[in-house]
């Protein structure tokens, strides 16, 4: 018969033997720990460096240890004290990661900051997030939540299997905030499943004095009733694996949802959408002081934006820019395929009378310090939401793309149809006369380089570069500056001119084009 929570009695004749699920040893505790730490371990996978594993950690002792220690004071008396341990490691985790990351600003403005902007930021930061106050906050804060109320439940309410509730949801949460940004982690499920069962078999902890009061059969009969109720057990979980075991691996092959595709990330206003327009202005103002840059060797090619999107009229970045900390990821392989095996530059930058929310640096960057900044990984590029402003000082550490010339002549389109389909459409009424001359120009070409190629020529030989040209690049911009005729003011051109006539042609051919927009520095 039952004696209350977490007790089970087991009655022969005029004896009742009760087991029950007990909290004076450690290994209740030491599971909740362990369990509350594997999730995160799951969720640091996304994260740069061991300092969130270490906070998640961190807190999940403190927590346990708090309710461990109180767990025979009065029931109200835990949640103050374990609230106040959580203000003060909260405020522990700002001050580290923020040291951690070099971010400015006094603890409590970070605080509120983090509080604030803490589940935006973490769900648009860029993989892998740097560990700041604004991206940890969340995590240790859940961490904390989850283990006081696992822990109030096993060892104050004796209800071990009841108290796993919560840190289940938190695991869930976890994984859901990785989604397919991760491979699969089966250390930490192993780490999470064992330390459960190790919390289970630990929680029971029969009456040893009335069990040695009992005849050995008795003894005996309470074993083998243990036994078979184990195995029973093991049996139904078997079961409900071979029955549930199918579905789940049919799973498997499933990528989990992302939830930071349902966050909006920062955006650019129209200047910088279609920076292309602004180098007829600078061209026309050659000593206009934008900004000063200091990196060893050169000359440097120093890349601002990365025009995608075409609709006939104007070529705008169409980037998707993600929060990022000072480390960042790497364009994907089939965007800068030599950008790896590039050579190191650290480059130091001062903003003058450039303006706008682009943020110029040489490409691959990889580490940015001084500013704050939202990253596009496909393109490469750097946005600040607030604006640039002059004064603005940073560092840049970039990894210099590679191009083997040896392998030019058998390179191809990208094998991603997606990308293809994006990079070779062209929008709107195409001018016949641009369809024509692309059609001569591929005659006699038949890989995609020497279609390349032979446009570059074409340009290059029958065109003339000036700065005091018209600005604009829609199709009957380039109509006039491909067909007009020199001496009425076509031919001639600035390099917004140049870099749209050879991408619209390019796609005109089929091939796979973008505009870039930057400078370069001797």
């Amino acid at each position: 018969m039952g004696r209350g929570a977490g007790v089970v009695a087991l009655k022969y004749g005029a004896r009742e033997v009760t087991l029950k699920q007990g909290t004076g040893s450690p290994v209740v505790p030491l599971a909740l720990v362990g369990m509350l730490s594997a999730c995160g371990l799951m969720l640091s996978r996304i994260y740069a460096g061991p300092l969130l594993l270490r906070l998640m950690v961190g807190a999940a002792v403190l927590v346990v240890a708090i309710s461990l220690a109180m767990r025979r004071l009065p029931a109200w008396s835990t949640a103050p004290v374990s609230v106040a341990g959580l203000a003060g490691y909260t405020l522990l985790s700002v001050r580290l990661s923020a040291a951690a990351s070099d971010l400015p600003g006094t603890i409590g403005e970070l605080t509120r900051d983090a509080a604030y902007n803490g589940i935006p930021r973490l769900l648009t930061a860029m993989i892998p997030i740097e560990p700041q106050p604004d991206t940890v906050v969340i995590p240790v804060v859940s961490v904390w939540i989850a283990g006081l109320a696992s822990a109030e439940l096993a060892l104050r309410g004796r209800r071990v299997l009841l108290s796993y509730l919560p840190i289940a949801l938190l695991l869930a949460g976890c994984l859901y905030v990785v989604g397919p940004n991760a491979t699969p982690a089966p250390v930490p499920a192993m780490i999470f499943v064992a330390c459960a069962a190790f919390g289970l078999a630990g929680s029971v902890d029969g009456d040893r004095a009335a069990r040695q009061d009992l005849p050995g059969a008795d003894r005996r009969a309470i074993r083998l009733r243990v036994a078979a109720g184990a195995a029973t057990g093991l049996v139904a979980v078997l079961a409900a694996g071979m029955a549930l075991g199918p579905v789940a691996a049919g799973l498997v092959s499933h990528s989990p949802t992302d939830p930071r595709r349902y966050v909006a990330p920062p955006h650019l206003d129209s200047l910088d959408e279609s920076p292309l327009a602004r180098l007829s202005g600078w061209a026309l103002e050659p000593s206009q002081h934008l900004f000063d840059v200091t990196a060893p060797g050169g000359p440097h090619r120093i890349r601002l934006a990365v025009l995608s999107d075409f609709d006939g009229v104007t070529w705008r970045v169409g980037g998707n820019y993600q929060t990022a900390g000072r480390i960042l990821s790497g364009p994907p392989s089939q965007v800068d395929p030599g950008a790896a095996a590039g050579e190191s530059v650290e480059q130091s930058i001062v903003i003058d009378q450039l303006d706008g929310r682009l943020v110029p640096a040489i490409t691959t960057p990889e580490r940015i310090e001084g500013v704050r900044i939202a990253y596009d990984p496909e393109i490469a590029t750097m946005a600040l939401p607030e604006g640039l402003r002059p004064g603005l000082a940073y560092t840049v550490v970039s990894r210099k793309p590679v191009v083997n010339a040896e392998v030019l002549a058998a390179a191809t389109t990208p094998q991603d149809e997606e990308t293809v389909r994006r990079l070779t459409k062209l929008q709107g009424d195409v001018p016949p006369d641009i369809e024509r001359l692309a059609s001569q120009l591929a005659e006699g070409a038949d890989s995609p380089y020497q279609r390349a190629l032979a446009i570059e020529q074409f340009i290059a030989e029958h065109y003339q570069q000036v700065a005091d040209a018209p600005s604009g690049h829609a199709y009957p911009n380039l109509s006039f500056f491909l067909f007009t005729a020199r001496n009425a003011g076509g031919q001639k051109g600035t390099s917004e001119q140049f870099a749209a006539s050879f991408a619209v042609l390019g796609r005109a051919l089929g091939l796979a084009t973008r505009v870039a927009v930057g400078f370069d520095v001797p």
